[in-house]
């Protein structure tokens, strides 16, 4: 192992140490049972089938080997209506499918979409705890882990697409990205043609193809890591073993949080909002084990970059040859985000740590078709998916918008068939 790994993986045990000593012996409160309800370590199917919701899990394979798993979540007596609208769902770093479930059942975007009789169809990319399988590799393979949101929207999200295409009889379907997914959108759109026109409307929530102010903590981390990435070895970002036991003390500690940590923490990642009301304290032991789904060193990297070298383009191998080699330029590609044309719906918060108003600023100034633009005073980063105020004000409005314009889709048909 490099000195400079070595250092990476130092200073990851050295951050986590101290909350994995503190919380180690609560950790074991989680053979009682009484502290444990069902949604903190459910899988999304099962999440959705608490709440009385049909659930599939579906494997779909990508062009480069890897077997990636999407959630399709309806209610129960649904409307079988072959004209039903569908949706794909794609998450933030380090999460899965399950962000869009574990909200309360009134304020998850994934049960509210159901409700409305639309086909919800959940993608889980590359690297998290649903998709690590490969057809020639496996996650004990530094090669498995050679990825960051460049491979992810290079070979995920056509997959995703195109499956969910196939499999719903709709020729157009919406998307929503949420953070990391909002990225790659971006990235996949701007460079296919093709996949523009299979998205009738894109609703990016905490949207960004840059990182160029980062005020959370998470900062220090990120630049650490982009000075030690050189002779960095490929593999899971944060250690297996740090990840359940930071999941199961979280789903222990948070029930009660004698000293405000798991709600401190929750505000120092994603911004100190100055109103307690967009937080359900009650739902921060469900949230938090989910939180940690796997990602890769790279894809962190690739972050870092994104943050140090204030650009958005490809990864940057640091060194021309190899750049040459990959994308026949000494430079990584930039990602051209004013060759999306398809309608866009851009949700901000002004308190969000991890994308500044820079960030969303740069994609209202280069984006050719935003349809609309919310930008929520005192909502921070978190907010957009476990915010106790998130469907008052954002997903209604999403869910709304897509039943409206499913409406006036069905009556002009209508009218051209009489």
């Amino acid at each position: 192992m490099s000195k400079k790994t070595s250092n990476l993986s130092s200073y990851i045990l050295v951050s986590t140490l101290p909350f994995i000593c503190y919380f180690g012996v609560l950790s074991l409160l989680d053979a009682i049972p009484d502290l444990v309800d069902r949604e903190k370590f459910a899988s999304s199917c099962e999440l959705a089938q608490i709440y009385g919701y049909d659930c599939e899990q579906h494997s779909v394979p990508t062009e480069d080997g890897y077997v990636l798993t999407l959630h399709r979540v309806n209610r129960k007596n649904r409307n079988e209506d072959s004209k039903r609208e569908s949706v794909l769902l794609m998450h933030c770093l380090e999460c899965d499918s399950s962000v869009f479930l574990t909200n309360t059942e009134r304020d998850s975007l994934g049960f509210l979409l159901a409700e409305a009789n639309i086909d919800v169809w959940l993608g889980n990319v590359r690297g998290t705890k649903y998709s690590r399988k490969h057809l020639q590799l496996n996650e004990q393979d530094p090669e498995f882990w050679n990825f960051s949101w460049q491979e992810m929207a290079q070979f995920d999200l056509p997959a995703f697409m195109n499956y969910v295409i196939l499999n719903s009889g709709s020729d157009q379907i919406y998307y929503i990205g949420q953070s990391q997914g909002s990225l790659i959108g971006f990235a996949r759109m701007s460079e296919d043609a093709k996949m523009q026109t299979q998205i009738k409307k894109a609703y990016m929530l905490t949207p960004f193809v840059t990182l160029q102010n980062i005020q959370s903590p998470v900062k220090s981390l990120i630049e650490f890591v982009f000075h030690t990435q050189a002779n960095s070895k490929h593999g899971l970002f944060l250690p297996e073993i740090v990840r359940k036991m930071i999941s199961h003390a979280s789903a222990s500690y948070c029930s009660v949080d004698v000293l405000n940590l798991c709600l401190g923490t929750y505000h120092q990642f994603s911004g100190v909002t100055s109103n307690p009301e967009n937080m359900n304290r009650s739902r921060i032991p469900v949230f938090f084990p989910h939180a940690l789904s796997g990602t890769s060193l790279k894809n962190i990297q690739h972050y870092s970059q994104m943050h140090v070298l204030k650009r958005a383009s490809l990864f940057d191998y640091m060194d021309n040859k190899t750049n040459f080699i990959q994308y026949g330029s000494m430079h990584p590609p930039l990602i051209d985000v004013s060759k999306v044309e398809i309608p866009v719906a851009l949700y901000a918060g002004e308190n969000d740590w991890l994308v500044s108003q820079q960030d969303v600023q740069n994609l209202m100034d280069t984006l050719p078709n935003v349809v609309h633009f919310s930008n929520i005073s005192d909502f921070s980063h978190l907010d957009f998916i476990w915010g106790s105020r998130v469907r008052e004000l954002i997903y209604d409005s999403i869910v709304e918008d897509i039943v409206r314009r499913t409406t006036k889709r069905k009556e002009i048909e209508e009218n051209h068939g009489h």
